[in-house]
């Protein structure tokens, strides 16, 4: 006796053994019941969905001896031929295999014919858009009009290749794929009833294996009961090809701790095991989506087809990483699968990845730039001084005009003695508080002046026998901007330094004449470096060439 596989064994009879597909079987049990069946149906949906099961069902229900039910009887010869696939009454076209408009036209000129034993003559066409333009051609008179014994049942995997006009002719069901968990029941059913002995965590991997096909999911039993006795969970993954969830679980691990040489043992370890390494890959994809799945919306665990105990391990792994660094890891890792999948080197290309991953830093969110700004700002209230900030000073008795929010404001422009400030300066505290307050002064007097000087990147460089000088390293229409208000600026600081003080400007603005020389210049020096005896025989011996010289400085 020739062995039955699951997937033929198990095969649906009943609307009610199709799983995951409730909105279409609802759907038909209500039409046959109502006697409202389309003469044309289209099932599409992916491979293993049961588009042909559902099918064999609608004409097993129209043509039961028993009646026209939505529960056929199996039993009776109409259902069990249906069943067997050797009914005269239903005939089965692989649109494949039979796609020439030569098949249409027989099937056209035979459907004339009233059916032999039961009320309609079906006609079911597999993967019916492979069929060529004629033969689509062939069937849209017979679609609109057909006999009233005859129906099509139709089943796709790929509708976009059907014509509109085909289309707009049928009553279209779209079958969705599996859930994980639902095949996971639908399998633990089976090895009951089959008495099969499964480790624990193995059908979760045949149902993630299976990526929503029962088919798939039934072959790969299958597979696994013929494997042999005492299967572990590292034997079955081994023999399916799959990837272990502890594996994965340890990569991502290794990427939060930086420890690449862990990861390159890891993908070492898989070289050997044999692993494709285009799956481990998107399988590493999907689990870094889980990880920020759960850290963004813990209520969001039914999007992930893992079991209880393995989304436990996920969640105590991210309790320390932000979701913002998650975000940013599935971004690369996203970007990063073109290269990988049209890489020649497959292997190369996933350490090379890693080692760019682990090359970036965490992101931080805004949300915590905004409160550490706001700790900072309150320890500066409290305290005054801070080590990372000049210290912020008080305001002086006799300026009154200097209100008591405008002196703890930091001012916008430095003149900190840091930059270049002069000696006298350095030595003198009371001086650069003193300039710290001249721009909080002004900015409260004169504020435009203030933007004046903020925009050219004003810096004081010394107060010596009554000049202030300014270094202005802006552009050109600032330093213009200020000596339009060089009478103002003088009469500020003469009253601010209660004696006579005249402003200088020290330009440090590159002008258009510089930075044509500059230009110049390095054109000069990128010419004389392209023209090195050295780099012209280093580009012969090597067969290379220059795509975009950049000297060493040049900004990019």
């Amino acid at each position: 006796m020739s062995y039955l596989v699951l997937a033929r064994k198990y095969r649906p009879q009943t609307f009610d053994d199709v799983i995951g597909q409730l909105h279409v079987t609802k759907t038909l049990s209500n039409a046959i019941s109502a006697s409202r069946v389309s003469h044309a149906l289209l099932f599409t949906g992916s491979r293993g969905t049961g588009k042909t099961t559902l099918a064999r069902i609608v004409a097993k229900a129209l043509n039961c001896e028993k009646g026209l039910t939505p529960e056929p009887c199996n039993a009776c010869q109409s259902c069990l031929t249906i069943s067997a696939g050797n009914s005269v009454d239903v005939i089965e076209i692989d649109g494949a295999s039979n796609n020439g408009v030569e098949k249409v036209r027989e099937l056209r000129d035979n459907i004339r014919y009233l059916p032999t034993h039961g009320r309609y003559r079906i006609y079911i066409i597999d993967e019916v858009h492979m069929l060529t333009v004629g033969a689509f051609n062939a069937l849209l008179k017979i679609l609109e009009e057909p006999p009233a014994h005859a129906l099509f049942l139709f089943a796709t995997t790929d509708p976009n290749k059907i014509p509109i006009t085909i289309l707009s002719r049928c009553q279209r069901h779209d079958l969705k794929r599996i859930d994980t968990p639902l095949l996971h029941d639908h399998l633990d059913k089976i090895c009951r009833t089959e008495n099969i002995n499964l480790p624990e965590g193995s059908l979760w991997m045949i149902a993630r294996q299976a990526d929503g096909s029962v088919r798939d999911a039934l072959s790969l039993l299958d597979l696994v009961f013929i494997s042999g006795q005492n299967k572990t969970v590292e034997f079955i993954t081994d023999l399916l090809g799959g990837i272990e969830q502890k594996i994965l679980l340890d990569i991502s691990e290794n990427v939060f701790q930086s420890n690449l040489t862990a990861i390159l043992v890891q993908i070492e370890t898989a070289y050997t095991r044999g692993i494709d390494f285009l799956k481990l890959y998107r399988d590493i994809l999907k689990h870094f989506r889980n990880l920020l799945i759960l850290k963004s919306d813990v209520s969001a665990k039914h999007l992930i087809d893992l079991p209880a105990s393995e989304i436990t391990l996920l969640e105590n792994q991210i309790k320390s990483v932000s979701s913002l660094y998650l975000g940013q890891i599935v971004d690369f890792l996203f970007d990063q699968e073109s290269f990988m999948r049209f890489s020649s080197q497959p292997r190369l290309a996933l350490e090379m990845i890693f080692i760019r991953l682990l090359q970036f830093h965490p992101q931080i969110s805004f949300d915590v730039l905004v409160d550490r700004l706001e700790n900072l700002r309150q320890e500066i209230q409290k305290t005054g001084s801070i080590s990372t900030v000049s210290q912020f000073p008080k305001a002086r008795k006799q300026d009154s005009s200097i209100s008591e929010k405008t002196a703890e404001q930091k001012p916008l422009l430095d003149f900190s003695p840091e930059k270049k400030a002069s000696p006298v300066m350095q030595n003198s505290i009371e001086d650069r508080i003193d300039f710290e307050k001249y721009f909080s002064l002004l900015s409260d007097k004169n504020p435009m002046l203030a933007g004046v000087l903020m925009k050219a990147d004003a810096m004081v460089e010394d107060l010596q026998e009554g000049q202030l000088k300014l270094v202005i390293g802006g552009s050109e229409f600032g330093l213009e901007q200020l000596q339009k208000h060089k009478k103002e600026l003088d009469r500020f600081s003469s009253e601010f330094f209660e004696q006579s003080v005249e402003v200088v400007f020290i330009s440090k603005v590159e002008t258009a004449d510089d930075k044509k020389k500059k230009r110049q210049h390095d054109d000069a020096l990128k010419e004389e470096i392209l023209n090195h005896p050295i780099l012209k025989e280093a580009i012969r011996l090597f067969k290379g060439e220059i795509t975009s010289p950049i000297l060493i400085g040049e900004e990019e």
